[in-house]
């Protein structure tokens, strides 16, 4: 069953397995250049290459073979030698990445390759973390910081594809099974001062680590923003604060850190990348902005200070226990499948601990009569605040 998870999602929150904040860039080779294509891992039958953010990765005609600055597929095979540079149908590239995503992206050396990673990613088990900042502080000020966002989400574009991204959808046959598991690493308080002072207010920001089950189109995109907390620099689903987040963010902040998968002979295939040296140095200005001090030196020799150097700088949030049961439910009438939808957002803890909790957040079909409130503009969560 691809959707292994599916008897007991809410297990996810505390069973799936991730990686420790300390190793997050364990094994990854240091930036040394801003925006160039860069191998950080290599197998029998696989090669990693971090993809910079302005590439786009397209597999048609065009993105196949346009001799461009701004194809990865034609960059990265002009940078490293692959056996697969003249594969007629997918030049070895496995997967996608959003053009203005950073990250790992994996070619296969062969068909053979290619067609072993599809058939593991299809059914779910490559994994695949993520780095991103959100709007707002994710979890509040007790906790919980970590939680599982199980939403289905239907792939949409208009005729001319003016309009091109997800919506949540719950209809069976219309929206497919999508899980995002995150854990807030980092609270940022950035007063409006200076030239920040436009703003009108202090802001709060969320360092999240995430890790996707599935990979749908813009899926870390849309489950965010369905929690309340959209990624920073976004314009389709944030795009009320994209003016102010662009005095703090070059892009979206989206990076892939890391991906693990069996390779052709059974061994684990790791690939992580330092994150990207632009949002580096947007960690550290939200670090100088919301502490009042100046940065402290680089670790010697680096041109950039590494995500590790970036966090061991700052403290992670703790939770405080929870005692009281903590459930939300939102009446939506999905404008898609034309059928009303239920929303939750329930606090669960781990059965073997009642100590561990985590939030869990769905998406389901409404059936029946239910004593629940219809969505209004006081919801800051949910499918009402979606695009």
């Amino acid at each position: 069953d691809p959707y292994w998870w599916r008897e007991c999602p809410e297990s996810l929150c505390f069973d799936l397995s991730s990686t420790a904040e300390e190793n997050l860039t364990a094994g990854a080779p240091p930036s040394v250049q801003w925006w160039d294509a860069e191998k950080v891992a290599e197998s029998s039958s696989f090669i990693a290459i971090t993809k910079p953010a302005g590439m786009f990765v397209v597999t048609d005609e065009r993105g196949l073979w346009e001799e461009s600055p701004t194809n990865f597929i034609h960059v990265a095979h002009r940078r490293i030698d692959m056996p697969t540079k003249l594969e007629p149908r997918q030049r070895g590239i496995c997967h996608r990445l959003d053009s203005h995503t950073s990250g790992v992206q994996i070619f296969g050396k062969s068909w053979g390759a290619f067609r072993h990673f599809v058939c593991q990613n299809s059914s779910h088990r490559v994994q695949k973390e993520y780095i991103a900042l959100v709007e707002g502080r994710l979890g509040g000020c007790h906790g919980p910081f970590t939680g599982v966002v199980d939403v289905p989400m239907k792939k949409w574009q208009d005729f001319l594809r003016r309009e091109f991204g997800s919506v949540a959808c719950a209809k069976e046959a219309q929206g497919f099974p999508a899980v995002t598991w995150y854990s807030a690493l980092r609270h940022y308080c950035v007063p409006a001062t200076g030239r920040l002072a436009f703003w009108g207010r202090d802001r709060w920001f969320t360092l999240v680590q995430l890790k996707i089950l599935t990979g749908r189109t813009h899926q870390i995109r849309l489950h965010m923003a369905f929690l309340g907390h959209p990624l920073v620099g976004d314009m389709k689903y944030n795009p009320e604060r994209y003016e102010e987040d662009c005095a703090i963010v070059p892009r979206i902040f989206l990076h892939c850190l890391r991906m693990e998968f069996l390779d052709t002979n059974g061994e684990t295939f790791t690939a992580a990348s330092e994150l990207a040296p632009d949002l580096q140095m947007v960690l550290c200005e939200l670090l100088r902005l919301s502490c009042s001090e100046e940065p402290k030196a680089w670790p010697e020799g680096k041109l950039f200070p590494g995500l590790a150097h970036i966090l061991q700088r700052s403290k992670a949030p703790v939770p405080a226990p929870q005692k009281e049961e903590d459930e939300s439910t939102i009446r939506h009438f999905c404008k898609n499948c034309r059928n009303f939808e239920v929303a939750t957002r329930r606090l669960v803890r781990d059965m073997r601990t009642q100590e561990r909790t985590a939030m869990y957040w769905s998406l389901k079909s409404c059936t029946g009569e239910l004593s629940i409130e219809e969505a209004t503009p006081k919801y800051t969560w949910g499918p009402p605040v979606l695009w």
